[in-house]
Protein backbone atom coordinates (compact mmCIF):
# COMPACT_ATOMS: atom_id res chain seq x y z
CA UNK A 1 0.00 0.00 0.00
CA UNK A 2 2.76 2.34 0.88
CA UNK A 3 4.29 1.96 -2.57
CA UNK A 4 0.65 3.81 -3.95
CA UNK A 5 1.24 6.24 -1.68
CA UNK A 6 2.96 8.55 -4.43
CA UNK A 7 -0.43 8.42 -6.98
CA UNK A 8 -2.54 9.55 -4.22
CA UNK A 9 0.56 12.53 -3.25
CA UNK A 10 0.40 12.94 -7.13
CA UNK A 11 -3.03 13.83 -7.54
CA UNK A 12 -3.66 15.34 -3.96
CA UNK A 13 -1.18 18.04 -4.55
CA UNK A 14 -2.25 18.68 -8.98
CA UNK A 15 -5.65 18.77 -7.52
CA UNK A 16 -5.05 21.43 -4.60
CA UNK A 17 -3.12 23.76 -6.65
CA UNK A 18 -5.50 23.56 -9.54
CA UNK A 19 -8.07 24.55 -6.68
CA UNK A 20 -6.02 27.16 -5.67
CA UNK A 21 -4.91 28.79 -9.02
CA UNK A 22 -8.20 28.38 -9.84
CA UNK A 23 -9.44 30.46 -6.79
CA UNK A 24 -6.97 33.49 -6.76
CA UNK A 25 -7.57 33.77 -10.61
CA UNK A 26 -11.71 33.87 -9.95
CA UNK A 27 -10.71 36.10 -6.99
CA UNK A 28 -9.20 38.76 -8.60
CA UNK A 29 -10.87 38.73 -11.86
CA UNK A 30 -13.80 39.63 -10.93
CA UNK A 31 -15.62 42.92 -12.09
CA UNK A 32 -12.42 42.94 -14.49
CA UNK A 33 -13.45 40.20 -17.11
CA UNK A 34 -16.60 38.69 -18.35
CA UNK A 35 -17.28 35.76 -17.06
CA UNK A 36 -17.04 33.44 -19.82
CA UNK A 37 -13.70 34.61 -20.39
CA UNK A 38 -12.82 33.21 -16.57
CA UNK A 39 -14.64 30.42 -17.29
CA UNK A 40 -12.13 29.28 -19.89
CA UNK A 41 -9.26 30.16 -18.29
CA UNK A 42 -10.30 28.38 -14.95
CA UNK A 43 -10.74 25.27 -17.39
CA UNK A 44 -7.47 26.09 -19.02
CA UNK A 45 -5.68 26.13 -15.26
CA UNK A 46 -7.54 22.76 -14.53
CA UNK A 47 -6.55 21.18 -17.79
CA UNK A 48 -2.63 21.92 -17.17
CA UNK A 49 -2.85 20.51 -13.86
CA UNK A 50 -4.84 17.19 -14.24
CA UNK A 51 -3.27 16.44 -17.97
CA UNK A 52 0.82 17.65 -16.10
CA UNK A 53 -0.35 14.81 -13.44
CA UNK A 54 -1.21 12.17 -15.88
CA UNK A 55 1.90 13.11 -17.51
CA UNK A 56 3.66 12.09 -14.46
CA UNK A 57 2.10 9.25 -13.92
CA UNK A 58 1.94 7.50 -17.18
CA UNK A 59 6.34 8.35 -16.44
CA UNK A 60 6.18 6.47 -13.43
CA UNK A 61 3.94 4.02 -14.41
CA UNK A 62 6.47 3.03 -17.70
CA UNK A 63 9.21 3.42 -15.24
CA UNK A 64 8.20 1.08 -12.89
CA UNK A 65 6.90 -1.59 -15.68
CA UNK A 66 9.70 -1.45 -17.76
CA UNK A 67 8.36 -1.43 -21.63
CA UNK A 68 4.96 -2.18 -20.71
CA UNK A 69 3.92 1.79 -21.66
CA UNK A 70 1.83 2.40 -24.30
CA UNK A 71 0.51 5.90 -25.35
CA UNK A 72 -3.19 5.40 -24.88
CA UNK A 73 -3.48 7.04 -21.65
CA UNK A 74 -1.77 9.84 -22.99
CA UNK A 75 -3.64 10.21 -26.11
CA UNK A 76 -7.31 9.53 -24.56
CA UNK A 77 -6.17 12.62 -21.62
CA UNK A 78 -5.57 14.96 -24.49
CA UNK A 79 -8.46 13.68 -26.17
CA UNK A 80 -10.66 14.60 -22.91
CA UNK A 81 -9.17 17.57 -22.42
CA UNK A 82 -10.07 18.63 -26.50
CA UNK A 83 -13.31 17.43 -26.25
CA UNK A 84 -14.44 18.96 -23.06
CA UNK A 85 -13.15 22.67 -24.16
CA UNK A 86 -15.43 22.51 -27.68
CA UNK A 87 -18.38 21.27 -25.26
CA UNK A 88 -17.98 24.32 -23.40
CA UNK A 89 -17.02 26.51 -25.87
CA UNK A 90 -20.38 25.86 -28.05
CA UNK A 91 -22.39 24.88 -24.76
CA UNK A 92 -22.78 21.63 -26.12
CA UNK A 93 -23.25 18.68 -23.23
CA UNK A 94 -22.93 15.78 -25.03
CA UNK A 95 -19.77 16.49 -25.71
CA UNK A 96 -18.54 17.78 -21.95
CA UNK A 97 -19.63 14.57 -21.26
CA UNK A 98 -17.34 12.93 -24.19
CA UNK A 99 -14.67 14.30 -22.28
CA UNK A 100 -15.54 13.46 -18.95
CA UNK A 101 -15.53 10.05 -20.79
CA UNK A 102 -12.30 10.50 -21.94
CA UNK A 103 -10.46 11.32 -18.93
CA UNK A 104 -11.92 8.55 -16.94
CA UNK A 105 -10.93 6.37 -19.73
CA UNK A 106 -7.88 7.45 -19.72
CA UNK A 107 -7.08 6.87 -15.93
CA UNK A 108 -8.45 3.14 -16.24
CA UNK A 109 -6.19 2.71 -18.79
CA UNK A 110 -3.45 3.51 -16.82
CA UNK A 111 -3.98 0.40 -15.10
CA UNK A 112 -4.40 -1.74 -18.47
CA UNK A 113 -1.81 -3.56 -20.49
CA UNK A 114 -1.42 -2.74 -24.33
CA UNK A 115 -4.42 -4.66 -25.32
CA UNK A 116 -6.97 -3.85 -22.76
CA UNK A 117 -6.42 -0.66 -23.56
CA UNK A 118 -7.78 -0.73 -26.77
CA UNK A 119 -11.06 -1.85 -25.63
CA UNK A 120 -11.10 1.38 -23.19
CA UNK A 121 -10.44 3.43 -26.12
CA UNK A 122 -12.94 1.65 -28.20
CA UNK A 123 -15.32 2.32 -25.34
CA UNK A 124 -14.78 5.60 -24.52
CA UNK A 125 -14.49 6.63 -28.90
CA UNK A 126 -18.39 5.47 -28.96
CA UNK A 127 -19.40 7.33 -26.03
CA UNK A 128 -17.01 10.26 -26.11
CA UNK A 129 -17.03 10.95 -30.46
CA UNK A 130 -20.01 8.89 -31.42
CA UNK A 131 -22.79 9.10 -29.21
CA UNK A 132 -22.35 13.20 -29.35
CA UNK A 133 -21.77 13.52 -33.10
CA UNK A 134 -24.99 11.42 -33.90
CA UNK A 135 -26.89 13.49 -31.78
CA UNK A 136 -25.46 16.67 -33.43
CA UNK A 137 -26.43 14.95 -37.08
CA UNK A 138 -30.05 14.30 -35.69
CA UNK A 139 -30.74 18.23 -35.14
CA UNK A 140 -32.11 20.23 -37.96
CA UNK A 141 -29.30 23.34 -37.67
CA UNK A 142 -27.47 22.69 -34.73
CA UNK A 143 -29.52 25.23 -32.95
CA UNK A 144 -31.86 22.66 -31.63
CA UNK A 145 -29.28 20.39 -30.01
Amino acid sequence: MAEGSFYYLLWGWALILASLANYFLIRYSIGKEQFEEIWHRSLLIWGVFVIGAMIIQFVTISRFHKGDTYPTPFILGVTAMATAVSGLMVRFRPLIIGGLVFLVAAIVSIYLRGTEQLLVLAIAMVFGYLIPGYILRSSKNGDDV
